[in-house]
C-alpha cells in the first residue's frame, strides 16, 4: 500500500557575485598582434580556482589559433596552422588528433557548440573558403558542409570574418566585412542555420548592425559584439538575439576596474564561454594594431566581475613581448556549487529527497546562478548537489512519510500539508 506523504520546502539562498572554478584557454603568443588575425602561438590552459589563477599548462606548443572547449569541459579543439588542420587535444594535454585537414589556409575560424561535431570554416577573414561553414565529428569519421553564405537577392557567395554557434546548433552570429554584401566596416547578423545540411544561408545589411566583432551565447539568447557604438575598440553591448534591442553595455575601463587591474585601452575579439550565460572572454590591449601585450580577460557582464587571467603589461619595454587571445571558458559548476539554507536545513529522520529546478532555461550545462541544492537520506547523509540555471531555483522538496510528519525537535523547517 501506497503511504501518502507531505511535502517540506527548504529554500535557498545564493551569493551575490559566486567564485568560480574551471578553466580557460588561450592562443599564446610573443611579438606583435594583428587587430584582424592575431598571432598564432602555443594552446595554454589556464586553471581557475575561487576566481583565482593557480595554474598555466602548455597543451599544444606550436602554431595554433583559436582554441574552443567542448561542453563538457574535457576536450580542446583548435586550428594547428604549419598542417592547416582541426586539431583536438585532452584538457590535461598528450597526444594531438587532427580532425579534418582540408583547411585552404590557417586564418579560419572555428567553434563547438555541443555534441561530437566541431564546426570550422576553411577559409580566413573574408577570403574564398570563408563563406561556408563545415563540421567535422571528434572521431574524423564525417566532414560535411552545413552551409553558404550569399547576398540576399543574389547569386553572390559572401566572406565572413568571423562567426559562431549556439550550443543548440540552430542560431549563429555571424560578423561579415565583404564588400560584396555591405558598403563600409563589417556588419553583424543574426541568422538560423538550416536544419538539413548543406543549406543556403541569404544575408542583407539592413538586418543587421554594424560592429568588429560578436559571440552568440550557449543558448543563443544574447549575442555580444565590440567597437559598435564607437571605434575605439572599447566599449561591447550585449543584444537580444531576437530582437536586436540592447540588454547591457560595458568598457574596458569597466574591466580594468572589476578586475582590479590596468586592462589598457581597447580590446579585439571576443568569445561567449563554452558553458556559461554570464561569462564572456576578451582579448584587451594596450593599443589596437601592432602593440604587444595583450591579455585574456573573462568577464561576468550580469555581475560586473573580471578575472585578469594573463598580464603581460607588466613586462617593461625591451623585455620579451608576449599576447594572449580571448581563447575560451568552461565553468566547473559542480565544483562551485553550495547549498545555503535560509532555515534549518537538516533533513528529518526517514525523509526521502527530490531536486526540484524551476527556471525559464533549466537545462545543464548552462547553469549560471552557483545555487546548491542539497539532498539527504533518511539517516542526514548527503546523497547530492545539483545545480539550476538562475535565481528562480525552488529549492529541495522533501518527500516525508505521513506518519513521520510532524518531524523531530531537530526539525527546524516549514511544513505544507496538503
Amino acid at each position: 500500500m501506497q503511504r501518502p506523504i507531505s511535502i517540506l520546502l527548504i529554500a535557498l539562498a545564493a551569493p551575490a557575485v559566486p567564485a568560480i572554478d574551471g578553466f580557460s584557454v588561450s592562443t599564446h603568443w610573443e611579438g606583435g598582434n594583428n587587430v584582424l588575425s592575431m598571432g598564432f602561438g602555443a594552446i595554454v590552459r589556464h586553471d581557475i580556482a575561487g576566481d583565482s589563477v593557480v595554474a598555466h599548462t602548455t597543451l599544444y606548443d606550436g602554431s595554433a589559433r583559436w582554441p574552443v572547449i567542448n561542453q563538457e569541459g574535457t576536450k580542446v579543439a583548435f586550428i594547428e596552422s604549419d598542417a592547416k588542420a582541426i586539431a583536438l587535444v585532452d584538457r590535461d594535454g598528450g597526444s594531438i588528433m587532427q580532425l579534418a585537414g582540408n583547411l585552404l589556409d590557417a586564418e579560419g575560424y572555428l567553434d563547438w557548440p555541443d555534441g561530437d561535431w566541431v564546426y570550422y570554416s576553411r577559409g580566413g577573414t573574408n577570403s574564398f573558403g570563408s563563406e561556408e561553414i563545415w563540421r567535422v565529428t571528434t572521431d574524423a569519421e564525417r566532414i560535411e558542409r552545413v552551409a553558404t553564405f550569399y547576398r540576399q537577392g543574389c547569386d553572390c557567395r559572401v566572406g565572413q570574418w568571423d562567426w559562431s554557434i549556439s550550443a543548440d546548433a540552430t542560431r549563429a552570429a555571424i560578423r561579415s566585412a565583404d564588400g560584396r554584401l555591405c558598403e563600409g566596416t563589417g556588419y553583424v547578423l543574426h541568422v538560423s542555420l538550416p536544419t538539413v545540411f548543406p543549406g543556403d544561408i541569404e544575408l542583407s545589411c539592413s538586418n543587421g548592425y554594424q560592429s568588429c566583432g560578436n559571440a552568440i551565447s550557449p543558448s543563443g539568447d544574447k549575442v555580444i559584439s565590440f567597437a559598435e557604438l564607437n571605434w575605439d575598440h572599447n566599449h561591447f553591448v550585449i543584444r537580444d538575439f531576437a530582437t536586436q534591442s540592447i540588454l547591457d553595455q560595458f568598457t574596458v575601463d569597466d574591466i580594468s576596474l572589476w578586475a582590479g587591474k590596468d586592462m589598457g585601452l581597447s580590446a579585439s575579439h571576443t568569445r561567449w564561454s563554452a558553458n556559461s550565460e554570464q561569462w564572456v572572454c576578451v582579448m584587451a590591449m594596450n593599443h589596437l594594431v601592432g602593440e604587444p601585450k595583450a591579455n585574456q580577460v573573462l568577464v561576468n557582464w550580469e555581475k560586473k566581475k573580471a578575472i585578469a587571467v594573463t598580464y603581460n603589461m607588466r613586462m617593461a619595454d625591451g623585455e620579451e613581448m608576449w599576447n594572449d587571445g580571448p581563447g575560451d571558458l568552461w565553468v566547473d559548476y559542480k565544483a562551485a556549487c553550495k547549498a545555503v539554507p535560509r532555515r534549518g536545513g537538516r533533513a528529518a529522520p526517514g525523509a526521502r529527497t527530490l531536486l526540484v529546478m524551476r527556471s525559464a532555461n533549466a537545462q545543464p550545462p548552462l547553469a549560471d546562478s552557483g545555487i546548491g541544492i542539497e539532498s539527504f537520506d533518511l539517516k542526514g547523509r548527503r546523497l547530492g548537489v545539483a545545480c539550476t540555471n538562475g535565481p528562480a531555483a525552488d529549492g529541495v522538496v522533501v518527500l516525508r512519510p505521513a506518519a513521520q510528519a510532524q518531524g523531530s525537535a531537530g526539525d527546524s523547517l516549514p511544513r505544507i500539508r496538503k
